[in-house]
């Protein structure tokens, strides 16, 4: 059975890396660090990269900072903050990919990884719920 205290550490790994990857991302996007053409956005919503930028900051590292905060903190709701996270960060990246696409090399191999940071969130949480119910 896994241990409460290894999936608390395990999710504080990812959240971190999590909050802070979408902070950099979206700084990197909004300042003009990272360019992309923005003919990916042809047929979007979108006519530059500021709003995806704000989303991903504010909503994509926000949820993430909120999840890591719950669980330092202990809080009730850490579980579900946790997994509302990493489903925000997994939409994120499907939304991304139908938006943009992904292109064979670092692009894809990003969208995956943060894809299963995302189900890894998930799939950490119901282990951490599945350990709360065997304790009782």
């Amino acid at each position: 059975m896994t241990s409460p205290r290894g999936v608390r550490i395990g999710l504080i790994a990812l959240q971190v890396v999590g909050s802070v990857s979408a902070a950099a991302g979206a700084v990197g996007l909004l300042g003009g660090g990272i360019e992309f053409p923005t003919e990916w956005l042809t047929g979007s919503p979108f006519t530059s990269y500021t709003i995806p930028g704000l989303i991903l900051g504010v909503v994509v590292g926000g949820s993430q900072l909120a999840g890591l905060i719950a669980v330092l903190r202990r809080h009730e709701r850490a579980p579900q903050l946790s997994a509302l996270a990493g489903a925000i960060m997994m939409g994120w990246i499907i939304a991304e990919v139908l938006i943009v696409g992904s292109i064979p090399g670092i692009m894809r191999n990003l969208q995956v990884l943060y894809f299963l940071l995302g189900l890894a969130e998930v799939g950490l949480v119901a282990l951490w719920i599945r350990a709360r119910e065997y304790a009782r």
